[in-house]
């Protein structure tokens, strides 16, 4: 039987959050920072959003 990967990124503060898998996993945990965790105005919320974005992207 194959394991399913199951790709988390939850940032390291919150791993404990991450839901559970009962199926054998194969688990890769990659932080990044939570956009609801952004402050300031809604362009800069925005632009911070766009950094995750891209950075999941770049490491996809």
């Amino acid at each position: 039987m194959e394991k399913i990967k199951v790709l988390f990124v939850c940032d390291e503060a919150n791993a404990e959050r991450c839901p559970i898998f009962p199926a054998a996993t194969n688990r890769f945990h990659w932080s990044f920072e939570d956009p609801s965790s952004f402050n300031g105005s809604h362009e800069d919320k925005l632009a911070k959003t766009r950094l995750v974005r891209d950075a999941i992207k770049s490491k996809v």
